[in-house]
C-alpha cells in the first residue's frame, strides 16, 4: 500500500524561518529546539527531520535533501554580540539549543586568531554571547548601537561559500523511498509560494525572502565538506566522509 506524507514520522523546528517548510505538509509534523530535535533523531524518532547541519555531520549514514535552511552572506538571526573588540573578548557564552551556531562561532573566531576564548552557558555573564532566532532578531531591536557579528556573513566572508544551518535529513533506517522523498521535497517547497501570507508582518516578510534560503543548490551544499572540514580541524569532529544529498 502506498504510503501518504503524513503516514512518516517528520520532524522540525518551530522557528520563523522554518514555517514556509511546514506550510505545505501534514500536521503531524513534531516540533522541537534544535538540540532536542537532533536528540530525537539519533533516537530513530523520525523517518526525515529537518535538524541542524552539524547533527546530520554527527550521524553517519545521513542522506540530505536539498532543502533546508540557510543563507548567502547575512542570516540576520544568528549573531555574536560585539560589546566590545573582537580581538578582546575572552569568554562567550552560547546557546545550547543550537550544536551548529556553536560550532560555527568557535571556526569564526579561530579564523580571528581566538582559540583560547572559554565558552559558557547561556546565561552566564560573558564578554560576547551567541544568540540565534527570536533571541538575535530582539536583542538587535532592544540594542541598535550594540556591533553584532552575523556569522553567516562571517562564514561567507571567509570561505566564499554561503551556510546551511538546517537541512531536511534522512536517517538509514528511514522507509522512505525516492518517490516518497520527491512527494515530501514538492509539499515542502510549495510554502514558499506563501510567505506573504505566512509573514506576521513587512519585517517577517523581508526576513523570509531576503536573508533566509530555501533551495539548496550546488554552492550550499559545496558548504558541507567544508564545515566538516573546518571542524575536524579544531577537533570538534571526527573524521567521516560527509553525509550525500540525494
Amino acid at each position: 500500500m502506498k504510503k501518504e506524507l503524513q503516514d512518516f514520522a517528520i520532524g522540525a523546528v518551530s522557528y520563523l524561518n522554518a514555517r514556509p517548510l511546514l506550510y505545505g505538509l501534514p500536521d503531524n509534523v513534531i516540533l522541537l529546539e534544535p538540540s532536542a530535535l537532533a536528540a530525537e533523531y539519533e533516537r530513530g524518532a523520525f523517518d526525515i527531520a529537518l535538524i541542524p547541519v552539524v547533527a546530520a555531520l554527527q550521524n553517519p549514514g545521513a542522506r540530505l535533501l536539498d532543502v533546508g535552511i540557510g543563507a548567502d552572506g547575512e542570516v540576520y538571526s544568528v549573531i555574536l554580540t560585539l560589546p566590545k573588540p573582537l580581538t578582546a573578548i575572552k569568554t562567550v557564552s552560547l546557546d545550547s539549543s543550537s550544536r551548529t551556531s556553536v560550532n560555527l562561532v568557535k571556526i569564526i573566531l579561530a579564523r580571528h586568531g581566538q582559540r583560547r576564548v572559554e565558552y559558557v552557558p547561556h546565561g552566564t555573564p560573558a564578554d560576547a554571547q551567541v544568540l540565534i532566532g527570536t533571541k538575535a532578531i530582539d536583542f538587535r531591536a532592544a540594542h541598535p548601537d550594540t556591533p553584532v557579528l552575523d556569522l553567516a556573513a562571517a562564514w561567507k566572508a571567509y570561505t566564499g561559500l554561503p551556510f546551511i544551518f538546517a537541512v531536511w535529513t534522512v536517517p538509514p533506517r528511514s522507509s522512505m523511498s525516492a518517490a516518497d522523498l520527491a512527494a515530501f521535497r514538492a509539499a515542502t517547497l510549495s510554502g514558499l509560494a506563501h510567505r506573504q501570507r505566512i509573514a506576521g508582518n513587512d519585517f517577517e516578510l523581508r526576513y523570509l525572502t531576503r536573508y533566509i534560503r530555501y533551495e539548496l543548490t550546488a554552492d550550499y551544499q559545496a558548504a558541507v565538506p567544508r564545515l566538516s572540514a573546518e571542524l575536524r580541524a579544531l577537533k570538534l569532529l571526527p573524521a567521516r566522509e560527509s553525509p550525500v544529498f540525494v
